[in-house]
This record gives structure tokens, sequence and C-alpha cells, in this order.
């Protein structure tokens, strides 16, 4: 089993009345742990495994792109599945 870490992203100052969400694999989201006025918060973990190079390589349904540059998206409006809004990113 690979060793995880849990990754906590913060939105501040999030734009009102437009939701939020991370994107798990192709088309599933992650839902914020929680949400205010000035911020909102997702948590989940991620797998680690350590490349032959001896690089740090984050796995997990959320991250993606190449091994050497892992991203995650935080999508925002319609891709954020919220259906009634002119935001889409």
């Amino acid at each position: 089993m690979s060793p995880t870490i849990r990754l906590r992203i913060v939105v501040r100052n999030p734009v009102p009345g437009v939701a939020l969400g991370v994107q798990r694999g192709r088309d599933t989201l992650v839902p914020p742990v929680s949400t205010s006025a000035e911020q909102v918060v997702f948590e989940f973990a991620l797998e680690t495994r350590v490349d032959k190079a001896g690089a740090t390589v984050l796995r997990g349904p959320e991250v993606q792109g190449p091994a050497a540059a892992r991203f995650v998206y935080v999508n925002a409006g319609t891709y954020a599945g919220q259906g009634a809004t002119q935001w889409s990113r």
C-alpha cells in the first residue's frame, strides 16, 4: 500500500453564487467540505510513490496530467454541475 497524504484546497473569496467542485476522473466531482462567503474548502486523499529518479509522484482519481506535472482541476459554474449560470471554467 502506498503512503497517502490529505490535501486541502481553500478557495478564498469565491465568486458569489458560482458553484465549485474538484474534478475526480473524467466526469465526477468532489463536493466542498465547507462553504462560506469567505472560502470554499475541499479535502481528499492522494497516494504517493517514488519514481525511478527519486521524485515523489502524486496518484489518485483527483490528480490530472503526466506524472512529472500533476495538477488538480477546480471546476466552476456549469463544469461544477451548476445548470443555470453563465460561468463555465
